[in-house]
């Protein structure tokens, strides 16, 4: 099977040549993006206007600026009078993110990756410190990007064994996330497509179809980048790129949270694998509720069109006793009859500036959020997630 350890990968494009409907519908969504290489001209529109971010605390200017096609950042220390004492300027080799939401960038020094201080946010269109900058604890470009960070943004880093940023050259093999990160490395599949396939299920060893895997398998596959956690403990000798789809996650990694009631009441602490956990949509059905059950990986509606996709989602369990609001309540919502607007609202995120996050723990009304602090708390100081 294609869960091996010497199963190689072998890249998008390897899968384009049979499935070209799914390649070209995935390359649009936010994973599908979640990489690039930055550049001043088309997607990258914000280096075109003004950049200046002023972070007091650190008595720091940051600037953004393209220059014979390529894209820099600046930090400059300041003094009382916003006279500059010295500044550094890095060119940005790698952006972070589709730009749904926002971009962050990547430095390279020698071998080895940081973050820029500096992200520019969508929602708002302007420039801001990148989250964590502001508190202190990471000054001007010193903030490694770890092997666990652009894991989970990217298609597949190199990164080298027992360092916390450095990379093989070059750092990725493959910029985006792509279809290995779901179905598992592809040579055996692109060798073999059919052999060992089973007509009667269409399971087929040579990839992973996550849809088709138990439960806890199912899950892991999403929640490898998805759960957040307070603390990821590696197993011995094992790395994050070890696991692949339909193998456990805990054979790799372990990942801790502390007890939702002793974080207080805010639902931003909770990340959405950790929310729909708290959701009686998840509790009462068991483990049929997936993140596949209303999220489509091969694509990403949008607008009015997203409305509709995702009502339908919800119709699909929801058939016999559907929404209790008249008519016009729902048609007052924006997009008009839109399920979200009530039951998965988007909250401000206080951690990350000028960002939303969809609570996924699908309340019956808006204001019903559960209090976190009512849930039983377990013996321990730790929750263990995975």
């Amino acid at each position: 099977m294609n869960t091996q350890p010497g199963v190689e990968y072998v890249g998008d494009e390897a899968c384009r040549t049979c499935h070209p409907d799914q390649y070209e519908s995935f390359k649009k969504t936010g994973m599908g993006r979640s990489m690039s290489v930055p550049k001043p001209g088309g997607d990258g529109k914000e280096f075109a206007g003004p950049s200046a971010v002023r972070a007091e605390r650190l008595s720091r200017v940051f600037e953004s600026f393209a220059r014979d096609g390529k894209v820099f950042h600046t930090g400059s220390q300041v003094d009382a009078t916003g006279k500059k004492i010295f500044s550094e300027t890095h060119e940005l080799a790698y952006a972070v993110g589709s730009g749904d939401h926002g971009r962050s960038y990547l430095i390279v020094q020698g071998d080895s990756l940081f973050l820029s201080p500096l992200s520019f946010y969508t929602a708002t269109g302007r420039w801001d410190l990148s989250p964590g900058v502001g508190t202190g604890v990471y000054r001007d470009f010193t903030r490694p990007a770890t092997e666990v960070c652009v894991t989970c943004h990217s298609g597949l880093p190199q990164p080298v064994a027992g360092f916390a940023n450095r990379y093989r050259q070059p750092a990725f093999r493959f910029l985006a996330i792509g279809c290995e990160r779901c179905h598992g490395p592809g040579q055996l599949h692109v060798e073999r497509p059919l052999e060992g396939r089973r007509e009667a299920d269409g399971f087929n060893p040579s990839i992973v179809n996550p849809a088709k895997l138990p439960p806890r398998q199912r899950d892991d596959v999403c929640i490898q980048c998805h759960l957040l956690g307070d603390a990821r403990v590696l197993r011995p000798g094992k790395q994050n790129l070890d696991f692949r789809p339909g193998k456990m996650l805990d054979d790799v990694v372990s990942v801790f949270s502390v007890p939702p009631g002793q974080k207080g009441e805010s639902f931003l602490t909770l990340g959405h694998v950790a929310q729909l956990q708290l959701s009686r949509c998840r509790t009462s059905g068991g483990e049929r509720l997936a993140c596949i059950t209303c999220h489509d990986p091969h694509s990403q509606p949008r607008g009015d069109e997203s409305v509709r996709f995702h009502r339908n989602r919800c119709l699909q369990c929801h058939t016999k006793k559907g929404c209790t609001l008249p008519l016009p309540g729902r048609q007052a919502t924006s997009p008009a009859d839109n399920c979200l607007s009530c039951h998965m609202p988007a909250r401000s995120l206080a951690h990350i500036a000028h960002t939303a996050l969809t609570d996924h723990r699908i309340p019956r009304r808006p204001s019903e959020g559960r209090a976190l602090s009512s849930l039983p708390e377990p013996p321990t100081g730790l929750i263990w997630e995975t």
